[in-house]
């Protein structure tokens, strides 16, 4: 199963062509691509993304994202979940950039609200679920990593202290993160508080 989520992200590049290669989905027994292999992407050498044997598919609830990073969705049981997504970490909405973080994850969210692949972490004290979300784009096998374009984009920070929710790609994001702080997009234009500092500020 092939998947060029490389030439996905140059649609979002302005300029010039982001100098990556290819991604190979590798299926183990399932419909769903258990790990994703990256090579040559901007230099970082070629490593395994690992998707999970627990990866399913889940449903948006309409009207639930509430921040750049968190919303709620329908599980395959019926049962409504709120997610929090792995590896990154959004402007609150009173933040800088907060509003604008909430409306790209809706963007990229509305590409296919019905089928989210979510690659489940851990579940949180209180029961919300922290994963990695794919999206199909309904060209073949291609897929839209979330936490991915969220950190390429600017529009969250490489949640580091948190890395063991993505270990398997943790040098990619925090590769990606390294770009976007270089091009000073999204975050990267101000020197606000982290999301995790202004919490802990306005508790």
């Amino acid at each position: 199963m092939s998947l060029n989520i490389c030439q996905y992200l140059k649609k979002f590049e302005s300029l010039s062509w982001i100098n990556c290669k290819f991604f190979i989905a590798v299926t183990f027994g399932a419909a769903l691509p258990c790990a994703v292999i990256i090579s040559g992407c901007s230099g970082v050498q070629s490593e395994e993304l690992s998707l999970s044997k627990k990866s399913q598919y889940y449903q948006l609830k309409e009207g639930s994202v509430y921040d750049g990073d968190t919303f709620r969705v329908i599980d395959p049981n019926g049962q409504e979940l709120k997610l929090r997504v792995a590896c990154i970490d959004a402007p609150e909405k009173k933040q800088a950039l907060g509003i604008e973080s909430r409306d790209y994850l809706r963007s990229l969210l509305a590409k296919n609200p019905n089928n989210l692949i979510v690659v489940e972490k851990e579940r949180e004290r209180y029961g919300r679920m922290v994963a990695e979300i794919f999206i199909p784009t309904g060209k073949g096998d291609e897929e839209i990593p979330i936490s991915g374009m969220m950190i390429k984009e600017g529009m969250a920070y490489y949640y580091a202290q948190y890395s063991k929710n993505c270990s398997d790609n943790a040098e990619r994001y925090a590769q990606l993160e390294k770009e976007a702080q270089k091009k000073r997009i999204g975050v990267w234009k101000y020197n606000g508080l982290k999301p995790w500092e202004y919490r802990k500020a306005n508790r």
